[in-house]
């Protein structure tokens, strides 16, 4: 699939290839441990919980339910100060444009504040999702919350 051909292109170019998958999928996704390191879960949680302390950025490709899942997933933890990573969405001839609109559209109807919905960058192109996060600047009104451990409940 698309990841697969993303991951190759990384590793032909010279790049680190980290691919965690949790064990339940392997047997409908397959896992090539030839591409690079691969780390084997045992929930979809710890994969994107492993996910996220291993990026330092999170680009949407085009993709189906679980793609849209992870990508509001990440969204809403950068809301909530769960982590300050750029979310970029690469809208390959217009893919994602009705996830945008539905984004306007939350804003506009007052479900959602603009500083929310500017958390996810959308890109036409490679290249501007590259500059995207170059330019990255975490958003400044975020909820300020303190997810370790010992924090009260």
């Amino acid at each position: 699939g698309l990841m697969g051909r993303v991951a190759n292109s990384v590793k032909n170019s010279g790049g680190d290839v980290l691919g965690i998958m949790p064990r339940a999928l392997t047997s409908v996704e397959g896992c090539d441990i030839n591409i690079g390191r691969v780390v084997m879960v045992d929930s979809m949680h710890e994969r994107k919980t492993m996910m996220s302390e291993s990026a330092a950025a999170f680009i949407a490709l085009p993709g189906g339910l679980g793609t849209l899942e992870e990508l509001l997933e990440i969204s809403t933890w950068s809301l909530l100060s769960i982590h300050s990573k750029p979310v970029i969405v690469v809208n390959t001839n217009g893919y994602y444009s009705a996830l945008g609109d539905l984004l306007d559209k939350a804003v506009e109807s007052g479900f959602m504040k603009q500083e929310n919905r500017d958390i996810l960058k959308f890109c036409d192109t490679p290249e501007e999702a590259v500059a995207a996060i170059k330019n990255y600047s975490a958003p400044s009104k975020r909820f300020d919350l303190n997810w370790s451990s010992g924090a009260p409940m």
